[in-house]
């Protein structure tokens, strides 16, 4: 999406059954990525502000948010970012990885999907995220065999529910900047 931006649909080719942490490059580039699962109170500010700065970055959309808040979502595919599937409510989904509820984990998954298509009417990238990192080997393997890719990140910024001062929050993220880094983020 432009020499400038990285996003997560164009970085290298890797196993498709790995999770991918980081992307190995030389280049001084990060991937920005924000999961959405709870309010959509910042989305404007947020997308103005990457407006402004040129920035394109990667929305991990919970499908009750993308439902709850189908304009936020259209705004962001509209703004050109990425939009990437968080499942349908934040379900921990090692625990539905197993013979007896594995329609539920597909289900958390495809009807997020839907939802996405439906907000933006464009089909999704087939880009996927655990809700907090939690997976097993068979719910990766599940999570491969439905099509998707699973990106994690370099460093998690514990930016929720918490009062954080500009200059504190910048130093811890560039504490952790290096080549192809992954940031987590939050609205």
């Amino acid at each position: 999406k432009g020499e400038k931006n990285m996003t997560l649909t164009n970085v290298a080719n890797v196993d498709k059954l790995l999770p991918i942490y980081c992307v190995d490059t030389e280049e001084k580039k990060v991937a920005l990525t924000i999961n959405c699962a709870w309010e959509n109170t910042d989305i404007d500010k947020i997308l103005n502000s990457l407006k402004e700065y040129n920035v394109k970055v990667t929305f991990f959309v919970v499908g009750d948010f993308a439902k709850k808040y189908p304009e936020s979502v259209k705004a962001i595919y509209d703004a050109g970012h990425e939009i990437g599937n968080h499942t349908r409510n934040h379900y921990d989904m090692t625990l539905l990885a197993n013979e007896e509820d594995c329609n539920k984990f597909v289900e958390e998954i495809m009807i997020t999907h839907k939802t996405i298509y439906e907000v933006t009417n464009v089909i999704p990238p087939m880009i996927f995220r655990f809700p907090k990192g939690d997976f097993s080997i068979r719910s990766m393997a599940m999570v491969h065999d439905l099509g998707f890719r699973t990106y994690f990140w370099s460093h998690a910024y514990n930016d929720y529910g918490i009062d954080v001062l500009k200059e504190e929050a910048y130093n811890n993220l560039v504490t952790h900047l290096h080549n192809g880094a992954i940031y987590l983020l939050h609205p």
